[in-house]
């Protein structure tokens, strides 16, 4: 993954700059590949550029359709690089990422994930402590992998874990329909010490915000620090 921020100087650079730039770093790395026995594996080499022309103040993205990359290979073929349109989704570590990307599309991710939860729960006799496994190392690290970085409403994320709680409630020992103050209570409270997804949400989000304005200065987090102490 090559990010490309051509900002120096106050000059904003062409989109032909920044399409020379990502050519001539693709190049070096087909070359240092091929050098180390290696090769680009094609099928997933791709560039998307998200390149902004200002009118009157308000930034739009710019289509960058007639762009083109290619690269040449040792025996001297030129290979071309697919292209994506700055409007595409692309899934990166398990994320799926995209400036237009919309929430809905986002939650039915996470709702499809539930549903295979869900349905190996149906199937499996499990006793209460594989189930309590089960949930801990499983169903809670596969459902909130992606909530620290997104930010979905309350009632949304109550919703979508509204379907699984009959199945997994009773295998843990309780009633189907407990109600939510005993369910994600704490246990010297009389609570049940499931872990709800807007509480992961929100956590996940805090700790992100305090790691990366305790990482190495940068300009970005300047300007959030700026933004922050604005708010």
């Amino acid at each position: 993954t090559s990010q490309h921020n051509q900002f120096s100087e106050d000059i904003q650079p062409t989109l032909q700059d920044l399409v020379e730039g990502m050519k001539d770093d693709a190049q070096l790395w087909n070359e240092l590949l091929w050098s180390s026995g290696g090769a680009l594996e094609l099928p997933k080499c791709f560039y998307q550029i998200l390149y902004w022309e200002f009118s009157k103040g308000k930034p739009f993205l710019t289509c960058t359709a007639d762009t083109n990359i290619e690269i040449k290979t040792t025996k001297g073929e030129e290979i071309k690089i697919d292209h994506l349109s700055p409007y595409a989704t692309r899934k990166m570590l398990g994320h799926s990422v995209g400036p237009s990307i919309s929430r809905k599309k986002r939650i039915q991710h996470l709702q499809a994930i539930i549903a295979k939860h869900q349905h190996y729960l149906v199937q499996q006799k499990l006793t209460r402590e594989e189930t309590w496994t089960y949930y801990h190392s499983v169903y809670t690290p596969s459902v909130n992998f992606s909530l620290p970085n997104s930010s979905f409403p309350a009632k949304v994320l109550y919703a979508v874990e509204r379907k699984i709680r009959p199945i997994l409630l009773p295998k843990c020992g309780f009633k189907r329909y407990t109600a939510k103050e005993i369910i994600y209570g704490p246990w010297e409270l009389g609570g049940a010490m499931f872990k709800s997804l807007y509480g992961e949400q929100v956590l996940g989000n805090i700790q992100q915000i305090l790691q990366y304005l305790r990482s190495k200065p940068s300009l970005h987090q300047t300007l959030l620090r700026i933004a922050i102490y604005w708010a």
